[in-house]
């Protein structure tokens, strides 16, 4: 592959897409078809500005197909807004009003938007060297719209779908990729049928399921475990017995 930028030319053996949900490569691959945008808008509140620090906190249904975020930090509260729905538009007259109604207070500052790529569970490679990877390819999960999971997860993929590739492991990118996919794919079909439900009965068994305490320490300790919405699903019944994950570098932390 060769690109030209200016007065340079650069060449490639293989090209990663891993700018984000406008993605640039996305758009001259004439790829996208699968492709859906969701979004989300956030702003910092000081703790001078609040009574008190408030308790991490979702609020489904804030927003039409969405929810509201409060997220306690080091010096300030992070406020913000979600929808997975491209057809509902935020503001930031609606974030205001929503930490105003939250905790008591408008005072945001630096307030952004961003998009969030969906619809990865039917992502197709249409180039043999060029793999797209994190929201370029939409493989964010639209049940939260958490996407950092799923863009690390597949930036992996795509590095050991070529490292095979250039072993002779695999006689196709696409296929070796498609292959390390696989847990990905699998995670992102079970979050978008549980969007659907979710969402669409939010006011009765979506809300209700919610307040389940079995339902809650599920979700909690399955979280906390590392567990995907897939993996947790599947294993509901033995979340009693998840613990904590742990990332390497805080066991190193903490020993010293």
């Amino acid at each position: 592959m060769r690109a030209t930028l200016g007065n340079r030319t650069i060449t490639a053996r293989y090209l990663i897409g891993a700018d984000g949900a406008n993605s640039t490569v996305r758009r001259l691959l004439s790829a996208g078809h699968w492709f859906y945008r969701g979004f989300a808008m956030e702003g910092l509140v000081s703790y001078a500005d609040v009574g008190a620090e408030p308790l991490a906190a979702f609020f489904f249904g804030k927003v039409a197909n969405g929810y509201g975020w409060l997220f306690p930090k080091g010096d300030h509260i992070n406020v913000g807004l979600y929808t997975w729905d491209n057809t509902v538009t935020l503001s930031k007259e609606q974030l205001r009003a929503y930490s105003i109604d939250r905790i008591e207070s408008d005072k945001l500052e630096r307030i952004i938007g961003f998009p969030i790529g969906f619809g990865g569970r039917n992502y197709v490679q249409n180039r043999e060297r060029i793999i797209l990877v994190g929201d370029a390819a939409g493989f964010a999960e639209p049940l939260l719209g958490e996407g950092i999971h799923n863009a690390l997860k597949s930036g992996q993929a795509a590095a050991s779908a070529i490292i095979a590739f250039d072993d002779g492991r695999s006689s196709s990118l696409r296929l070796a990729y498609k292959k390390e996919l696989g847990p990905i794919h699998n995670d992102l079909a079970r979050c978008e049928n549980l969007k659907s439900f979710f969402y669409g009965n939010l006011a009765g068994i979506g809300y209700g399921a919610l307040r389940f305490p079995v339902s809650k320490i599920a979700l909690m300790r399955g979280f906390a475990a590392g567990k995907t919405m897939y993996e947790l699903t599947n294993t509901f019944f033995l979340s009693p017995l998840f613990r904590p994950a742990q990332p390497p570098a805080l066991y190193a932390h903490c020993e010293r």
